[in-house]
């Protein structure tokens, strides 16, 4: 789903809704002058770009749809990057409490890392979608995609999304999620940990 707000530029607070925002925001002359973007989980994929005509305003989000399905890896690939990623992380001792937590931002990292290590592994066949520099909106729009399959996922390596304290919030240890579903609201987590 797709929400398009017009807004003028007075406006002092932008509204988002699904997977996939789009804002135009006018400039206050009297011309048909305005700008688009598209956020995924508040993340920007198509940043700010001038739209003169319906036509550009396609344009925009075609791209969007373009960068997010490109993006996309296999379930299965994508399913043991981050378990591999997870135990990477581990074994890095950057958990917390019973070291099996990891926070967020060590975790997008070392799913970078991941990806990188699976390309370059003779053994393995990657997808040439997978992009080497995982973008945050990439890294998010793919965890969604593998929240969305829940019971899916082997159990015995199925991973599972803490918040965190308001104060962990407060210091920008949270990712924000949930961006498939624009019926519901947002989601924070600040660590990923494994179900068993």
């Amino acid at each position: 789903m797709v929400a398009i707000a017009v807004e003028p530029l007075i406006v002092e607070r932008l509204r988002q809704h699904g997977n996939l925002a789009v804002f135009l925001i006018g400039d206050r002359r009297a011309q048909v002058d305005a700008e688009a973007r598209c956020l995924y989980n508040r993340e920007v994929v198509v940043p700010w770009r001038r739209i003169n005509s319906v036509d550009d305003l396609k344009a925009v989000l075609n791209a969007a749809w373009d960068l997010l399905e490109k993006s996309k890896m296999e379930p299965k690939f994508l399913e043991q990057v981050l378990w591999n990623a997870y135990r990477k992380s581990l074994q890095g001792s950057q958990g917390t409490l019973d070291n099996q937590r990891i926070p967020i931002h060590d975790f997008y990292r070392e799913v970078r890392l991941e990806i990188v290590r699976q390309t370059l592994s003779p053994k393995k066949n990657v997808s040439k979608k997978i992009v080497n520099d995982l973008p945050l909106w990439a890294f998010l729009f793919n965890l969604d995609l593998y929240r969305s399959r829940g019971n899916e996922i082997d159990q015995s390596k199925r991973l599972i999304f803490e918040t965190g304290s308001q104060r962990e919030h407060s210091q920008g240890m949270a990712m924000t999620f949930h961006g498939l579903h624009a019926t519901e609201d947002y989601r924070e987590f600040c660590f990923v940990k494994s179900i068993r």
